[in-house]
């Protein structure tokens, strides 16, 4: 087993990579490791080391510099879920980051206002709330009180109705 760092591999130069790949008798690994704005590892059984996409950005003398990467890259920058471009955003942003990784982070994102369990007390409340409407076809007074919010009689119409009902 070889005992090299793959991200130590990678040179200091935006696109560069660096690849190996173990193939044996019934499995094939390829691992990759790419620099973007940062390095990201990559490990697949089905990619190959070919270069196919393209990237263009912005050098640092103003010109527009096209690099290429490899495979498993480009299928990874397709086909990547809005978790994983979330993730990059937040790497990205440090101030961002900072919010988010505090203890108290719903502290920050409420403004101080409102605690996470207040809002959430207010969203089911009022999703209760819409729910018996519709399904009563009346509409409540606004002045109930929050007390209601865990009283067996709020959910009674939806425990034992369908929404759909008539």
């Amino acid at each position: 087993m070889p005992s090299t760092d793959i991200i130590e591999q990678v040179e200091e130069e935006y696109g560069s990579y660096y690849t190996m790949k173990k193939i044996s008798i019934n499995h094939k690994i390829f691992v990759c490791a790419y620099r973007d704005q940062k390095i990201k590892a990559f490990v697949s059984s089905c990619s190959t080391t070919r270069l196919t996409g393209q990237r263009s950005f912005v050098g640092s003398g103003g010109n527009i510099v096209t690099i290429s990467r490899p495979e498993v890259v480009e299928e990874y920058e397709t086909h990547k879920s809005s978790v994983d471009a979330a993730e990059n955003l937040r790497d990205n942003k440090t101030s961002y980051r900072h919010v988010i990784s505090t203890e108290r982070w719903e502290i920050h994102y409420f403004d101080g206002n409102m605690s996470h369990t207040t809002f959430k007390d207010i969203l089911a409340f009022t999703l209760l709330k819409h729910c018996k409407e519709l399904i009563e076809n009346t509409h409540e007074d606004n002045s109930i009180s929050r007390m209601r919010l865990r009283n067996d009689s709020t959910h009674f119409s939806l425990k034992n109705r369908p929404i759909w009902a008539d």
